[in-house]
């Protein structure tokens, strides 16, 4: 059973930069001046890893291996690499100051991916 406590760690870190992001806009480009746009970005960003850090936390508490719990785990995965790629990127452009973020969504992508590979088969078929 390793994926709810890859569920458990994901909800808190995504909570935890959720509430971050939405008080400090500045974490996230800040390279160069503060927009518009960069507030309004930020301020979804926070949305979104409030909401996906709320969805992993309940995951956790009820955890069962369904159809249902399986295609939300993956969707989270999808999340996090695209998010990952995307802030990697923009980092080698020069639009976002520090590669970690990044590579830390990389990480959660690769540790939900191990753990659902692990537990695959527990999960309902299609």
């Amino acid at each position: 059973m390793k994926l709810p406590i890859i569920l458990l760690i994901q909800g808190l870190i995504e909570v935890a930069a959720g509430m971050l992001l939405s008080t400090n806009y500045d974490l996230f480009y800040l390279v160069g001046e503060t927009s518009q746009n960069t507030l309004t970005i930020t301020r979804l960003y926070a949305i979104a890893a409030l909401l996906i850090g709320g969805i992993s936390l309940i995951m956790y508490r009820h955890f069962e291996h369904s159809l249902m719990t399986k295609f939300i785990v993956l969707f989270m995965m999808l999340f996090h690499v695209f998010i990952g790629f995307h802030l990697v990127s923009s980092y080698q452009v020069g639009a976002v100051l520090h590669i970690g973020p990044g590579v830390f969504h990389l990480i959660l992508a690769a540790c939900i991916a191990w753990a659902y590979y692990n537990e695959k088969d527990s999960f309902s078929q299609v």
